[in-house]
């Protein structure tokens, strides 16, 4: 059958596929084209949930059996395509709102935070399959500065095969221009799901007090209008928030709640010797696949390196790998040695600390916890976050 046949079934108001189609309507379309594909059943409604705002001759393209994919994964290559041509539709709808965030690696480049992993990847699989009941609405990174919240929640974004995008600048000078531009964000992203919000540094959107003032009320408008959208069921599994920052006591404690961030994930520096290596390795590979270091001898170098964050790690292997690169006739682990020696970490112990407490009073669950916060009562963690906050913060 001809396409303007199969959209005549389909598409009651449109026979010439130009109009983007319900979400029923893409299943059954999809589930025709893959035809006895193996779990044609099961593709059509993953693939129907994810062409929102797609119409059929666009579905068509992407799906129909006789195209030629130029990867092994011909799942993989359609949900590629899939993102790029929902960044064309998003991009000329909020054309300087918004910004795409395109991760290029997975979780598998992540190292040392095993227990978070595993955590994302639960996430990540029901988001794939379609499962909305186990998707949460939001998630909330904590934790200090260099502890790897970015690039561990961009790995997610991924693994989770999600598009994503980042609030950029939809505020306006002009009055109800900014409430407008917020408007067409939104209804563009709901129309686009499933699709991550990401939300860096959110102490700063989403701060006490809603914003700065003088502004005749359009912050506090704003926030509560994101607010409201957040909290709306009928995105679950759809839009994703995602919001990032080391400052969660200076968040809107509404924001914070069950409903609107309700899985609040804590990033710490890594405790040992094995998982700052661990780190170090997933560095190695990320910039040279082909090194190999000696696990005990960098386990050793590790031992020397406590309080060091994951950033921290990152610069001291850059720097042995300039070495290196510099010396073949070093080892990596003689280099890695060297850049030890060089490097200078900064050095702020009393708001690193003040931070750290925070991620504990923040976390949704004790398990993501390390271990040397995991049984801690709640009265001992608040007296700590008290003695922190003073030494940090002189208060």
């Amino acid at each position: 059958r001809s396409l303007c046949d199969w959209s005549s079934d389909v598409c009651s108001s449109d026979l010439s596929g130009n109009q983007a189609m319900s979400e029923s309507e893409r299943e059954k379309l999809i589930l025709q084209l893959l035809g006895s594909a193996p779990d044609a059943p099961q593709r059509a409604k993953r693939f129907a949930g994810i062409t929102a705002g797609m119409t059929a001759d666009e579905i068509v393209k992407l799906v129909e059996p006789t195209k030629s994919v130029p990867c092994d994964d011909p799942e993989e290559d359609v949900l590629r395509l899939i993102q790029a041509r929902k960044r064309e539709l998003i991009e000329k709808e909020c054309a300087g709102l918004i910004e795409f965030v395109e991760p290029k690696l997975g979780l598998a480049s992540v190292g040392g935070v095993d227990h978070i992993t595993d955590e994302l990847m639960g996430i990540a699989r029901a988001l794939r399959a379609g499962d909305t009941k186990l998707s949460p609405m939001g998630l909330l990174a904590v934790g200090p500065m260099g502890a790897g919240k970015t690039f561990v929640l961009k790995a997610f974004l991924k693994e989770a095969g999600l598009s994503a995008v980042a609030l950029k600048n939809f505020r306006s000078k002009w009055v109800g221009s900014t409430e407008r531009n917020l408007e067409r964000v939104l209804a563009t992203v709901k129309a686009m799901g499933p699709i991550a919000v990401l939300i860096d540094e959110g102490d700063r959107s989403f701060g006490n007090g809603g914003g700065e003032g003088g502004d005749d009320g359009t912050s506090s408008r704003v926030i509560a209008r994101l607010k409201e959208f957040m909290s709306d069921t009928d995105n679950r599994g759809h839009v994703l928030f995602i919001m990032l920052t080391n400052r969660p006591d200076k968040l809107d404690t509404d924001i914070k709640r069950p409903g609107r961030l309700d899985r609040k994930i804590p990033f710490f520096y890594a405790d040992t010797a094995q998982a700052r290596a661990a780190i170090a390795t997933a560095v190695l590979r990320r910039y040279d696949g082909t090194l190999v270091c000696d696990q005990a001898e960098l386990e050793a170098l590790c031992e020397g390196l406590g309080g060091y964050s994951n950033a921290d790690l990152e610069a001291l292997v850059l720097l042995g790998l300039d070495y290196f690169w510099r010396d073949p006739s070093m080892t990596i682990a003689q280099a890695l040695q060297k850049a030890s020696a060089d490097f200078m970490p900064p050095q702020e112990r009393d708001m690193i600390d003040f931070m750290e407490m925070l991620a504990v009073s923040e976390t949704s669950r004790r398990s993501l916890l390390p271990e040397r916060f995991r049984s801690m009562p709640l009265e001992e963690i608040q007296r700590k976050l008290r003695e922190a906050r003073s030494r940090a913060l002189g208060r």
